[in-house]
This record gives structure tokens, C-alpha cells and sequence, in this order.
């Protein structure tokens, strides 16, 4: 795809980024005494008009999840490519999908954790789950989304509908990667699913899960093979590293998993693949124009509105300044 066709939208995108809350208004959040000053430094942002509005302090939740549709919108506006907007909302397509197997299915108002914007019309989903027939199947999501609701009908396991949602969700990103990011993109997204195998397997490490489970939450189109993946219940954790750097894991794959086996500490690999995830994307949205720069918007508004959440939470309740600053999605300081 020509990146000349971004170039409007690009330049667009740099201005809304101008208008991005900073590190150092983030680090005063953190730093504010409670929920109320926190708020009062985020009146120092667009956020303004949004906070003044609020009947309630604790209402933030909610003009949060506001100003992450609008801005999911504002993007929308800018791209005409279908190809293109799959791709940017394609992470919270699938998150839908699985809540609304379990919100229909179960009974349970889950409408709080929706993403509120996307590319699924959710009533036309939720025919689907009424009569599996209104499902067209034509789809990698579509086929994907009927597997997942047969299976959470028999067996009534979320860990199930997420393995098979998560394939179809890396496939079809990575397929739309190739046509709208390149080259350089379509490499994260491969490193992405060996972070997330290699997760997997060091999760169900010792549970005594089955091979016909381990293959089941195996996602295709990385750089490691089921059959590497599957030695996970088997070797060593030194040759097991030795497995995976021959088989060509990226460079931050293998210092992460270095520093597992020196930590054994799986919540701090997890940090990292969460870091490489958004490290990783905003590092090749740094260029003049293109679907790059787009992505990398929508990624860092989301990043925005998380650690806002975060903050915002811990203030009110009461966690203090460090624990708050552990919890955040990308490095305050």
C-alpha cells in the first residue's frame, strides 16, 4: 500500500498527538495527594471541558471510555481503506466477540467492558449467537466466532473461546499487516505471537496439561513451531533457551526470557512482551507518513486512556505513589 495515500491523515495525526497528555502532567498525577488534585492537574489538558463536566468525581471511568471513542472516531474520519480500518480495530473487534459470547450465553451484563467503537454491528453479532444459520462464515472471524460459540457451549471454558479467537485475531492481523504496514511491521506482529506462545507454554509448564491442550492454544505464524513449542514440557529451562534462539527469536524475545530464567519471574516477562507491544509499534509509526503513524495513534491514545484509568483508580483507592507507578502501562518517572 502507497504510504503517499496517508499523507493527509498523517499529518492530521501529528497534530492530535500535540495534544496528547504528557509525561510530566502524568507524573504530577501520580504524585497528586488524592483523586480530587489528580483531576485538577488533568483540567491542565483537552480533558478539560470533560472533567468540568463530571457530576461526580467518580464518574471518570466513564469519560474515559468516552474520550477513547471519540478519538477511535476521529480516526475512522481520516481513513478510507477498509483493509486499513480492520487492521487498526481489529484487537477490539475480538475482545467484543468474547464478551459477548459470555454476556449472552451466561446472562451477564458485560456492557461496561465493551469498546464502544470498531468495525462489528454488535446486534448483527448477537443474531449470530441466537441462530448460528444468520452466520455468513465467509470470514476468518465470522468462521472463528462459530467455533468459539460451539465450544463454550460444550465445554463452557473462557480459556477456550480465547485460544480460538486469539489464532483468528493473529491471523488476520498479520494478513492485514502484510497488505497495509510492510515488511518491518509484519515482523513485530511475528514477534508478538512468540512472545505470546512462549507465555502460553511457561504458563501450563508443570500443570499437567495434555498435548491435545498445548497444540490448542499453539498460535501460528511466529517464528517458533508447534513442535519447538510443544518441548516446553520436556527440556530444561537452559536448553530450551538454547531452542529458542536457534530458532530465531527476535532479540527482545531472548534477552526477556534471559531474564526470566535469572528472575523465574513470569509477571515480569509478561511486562515485557506488554512493553515490546507498544515499544515495538510506536518505534515504526516514527515515520513521516504512512498506516504506521495511524496505528501508533491509536495504540498511544489507548495507552493514554489505561494509564489515566490507573491512575485515577489508585487515587481513589488510596494506593500510594509507587505502587500506582507499578502498575502503568508504559514508564513514568
Amino acid at each position: 500500500m502507497e504510504k503517499d495515500n496517508f499523507a493527509f491523515a498523517s499529518m492530521r495525526i501529528r497534530i492530535f498527538e500535540k495534544n496528547l497528555v504528557n509525561q510530566l502532567v502524568f507524573s504530577r498525577m501520580v504524585e497528586a495527594k488524592d483523586l480530587s488534585a489528580a483531576l485538577e492537574i488533568l483540567k491542565e489538558t483537552r480533558y478539560v471541558d470533560k472533567v468540568n463536566a463530571l457530576k461526580s468525581k467518580a464518574e471518570f471511568e466513564s469519560m474515559l471510555s468516552e474520550e477513547l471513542k471519540n478519538q477511535a472516531n476521529k480516526v475512522l474520519e481520516l481513513v478510507n481503506d477498509e483493509t486499513l480500518r480492520k487492521l487498526l480495530f481489529l484487537k477490539y473487534d475480538y475482545h467484543n466477540l468474547k464478551l459477548l459470547i459470555r454476556s449472552e450465553r451466561d446472562n451477564k451484563n458485560l456492557e461496561y467492558l465493551f469498546f464502544g467503537f470498531g468495525n462489528l454491528y454488535i446486534p448483527e453479532v448477537r443474531s449470530w449467537i441466537k441462530d448460528s444459520k444468520q452466520n455468513p462464515k465467509n470470514t476468518v472471524m465470522e468462521c472463528a466466532f462459530d467455533e468459539a460459540l460451539k465450544s463454550y457451549d460444550e465445554f463452557h471454558d473462557t480459556k477456550k473461546i480465547n485460544f480460538i479467537l486469539d489464532q483468528a485475531y493473529y491471523t488476520e492481523l498479520l494478513e492485514y499487516s502484510r497488505v497495509c504496514m510492510g515488511n518491518e511491521f509484519a515482523k513485530y506482529v511475528v514477534n508478538i505471537i512468540d512472545f505470546t506462545n512462549v507465555l502460553t507454554m511457561l504458563r501450563v509448564r508443570g500443570h499437567n496439561i495434555n498435548a491435545a491442550d498445548l497444540k490448542e492454544a499453539f498460535i501460528a505464524g511466529g517464528n517458533l513451531d508447534k513442535e519447538t513449542l510443544m518441548l516446553f514440557t520436556t527440556l530444561s529451562e537452559d536448553a530450551l533457551f538454547k531452542k529458542l534462539v536457534e530458532s530465531g527469536i527476535s532479540d527482545e524475545l531472548r534477552t526477556s526470557y534471559d531474564e526470566y530464567l535469572e528472575t523465574d519471574s513470569l509477571s515480569r516477562l509478561e511486562k515485557s512482551r506488554d512493553e515490546y507491544l507498544y515499544g515495538g509499534a510506536i518505534k515504526i509509526s516514527d515515520v513521516l507518513y504512512g498506516a504506521e503513524v495511524i496505528y501508533g495513534y491509536v495504540l498511544k491514545i489507548e495507552e493514554e486512556v489505561q494509564n489515566l484509568r490507573i491512575i485515577l483508580s489508585g487515587k481513589r483507592a488510596g494506593v500510594d505513589s509507587e505502587g500506582i507507578r507499578e502498575r502503568m502501562r508504559i514508564c513514568i518517572k
